[in-house]
């Protein structure tokens, strides 16, 4: 995803002369967390963007969280602060940033699945992950796929922890009922209760299904995060080979520049003492030096070129795999 930092322009707005210093501080974050985003380190770079809208609240610094939590493969936060990036109206997103995190969101909802939660009594307390969560208006929760770790708790019932196992691009719902304490029975397990299915749906032969269709074909992630994390780790190679490459060049015009210098001072001098003239030999190195930057710097360089036109292939292929993966899955989704 595209990273672009804040407009200048945006900085100034709401803001005086006697903000300067806070201004100032803003831009050397911003600065910070896309050199961050582009070196692929995603939770530096979420934190220095976090840290400059703290400073002075910016919806472009919203999105880049957002972009960043995508690349971790936390997509309930992504899509999350995608919807706060496009609500805020302090500095709002330009129009092709706002479609942008538009379409990012809609990808976004592809890996997050939906959990209703059910709770006996309805007040109580939910805990998922060590996190307290506060429900949606309609008592749903957004969450990644996988296991998570849920704690149920009320005053007077009996605490109860689960495991449960939501997927992506789901909607499901569980029901948690708390035991009072003054009964102390065993807590029944949570268990996943299935949408109950239209009749056009249910089979005439199953009428009675526990199962709905939905769960015929799970969505499997582990393919598309398997093949993000190959893209990512193609790019930062593709880095280290322009980096060397740089290097190579710089070796090879330095060792240029000592042959050139040495060419005049490593030659023979005269000297005349009285009537007597003597030639004396001034060698300084730099031709030896020179010549062997050059040599190194060359045959470094060719292997350097060899090397990025391989892994820029490689990056490449990394990166239309991740494509089709995820319009795969869009298609998926889609039919389901």
């Amino acid at each position: 995803m595209d990273a672009e930092a804040p407009a200048e322009d945006d900085a100034h707005d709401g803001t005086d002369g006697t903000d300067d210093t806070r201004e100032e501080r803003f831009r050397q974050l911003v600065v910070e967390a896309l050199r961050e985003y582009e070196g692929g380190f995603w939770r530096e770079a979420r934190a220095l963007f976090r840290r400059a809208h703290e400073l002075l609240p910016s919806a472009e610094a919203l999105r880049m969280m957002a972009n960043a939590s995508f690349e971790l493969g936390e997509y309930a936060r992504a899509l999350t602060l995608y919807e706060r990036a496009l609500a805020e109206t302090r500095r709002p997103l330009r129009p092709a940033r706002a479609e942008e995190a538009r379409a990012a969101m809609e990808r976004a909802r592809l890996f997050v699945g939906i959990v209703d939660f059910e709770l006996h009594p309805p007040g109580a307390q939910l805990e998922i992950d060590l996190a307290r969560i506060e429900r949606g208006e309609d008592g749903t929760v957004r969450l990644d796929p996988g296991a998570h770790r849920v704690v149920a708790r009320a005053a007077g019932y009996v605490q109860q922890r689960h495991t449960i196992e939501v997927r992506a691009g789901e909607r499901q719902r569980f029901v948690i009922s708390l035991t009072p304490f003054s009964l102390q029975e065993d807590p029944p397990p949570v268990s996943p209760e299935p949408e109950t299915p239209s009749e056009d749906e249910r089979a005439p032969e199953s009428a009675d299904a526990e199962v709905p269709s939905s769960e015929a074909e799970p969505l499997d992630l582990r393919p598309l995060l398997s093949a993000r994390r190959e893209a990512r780790e193609a790019r930062m190679r593709l880095r280290m080979s322009r980096a060397s490459l740089i290097a190579s060049a710089l070796a090879l015009v330095t060792g240029s520049v000592l042959l050139g210098i040495s060419s005049e001072t490593d030659s023979l001098a005269p000297t005349f003492t009285g009537n007597e003239c003597r030639y004396d030999c001034r060698w300084s190195g730099g031709r030896t030096l020179g010549l062997t930057l050059t040599l190194l710097g060359g045959v470094a360089g060719t292997g350097g070129l060899i090397g990025l036109l391989v892994r820029r292939l490689r990056a490449d292929r990394a990166e239309a795999r991740v494509r089709g993966l995820e319009r795969s899955l869009a298609e998926h989704g889609s039919v389901r």
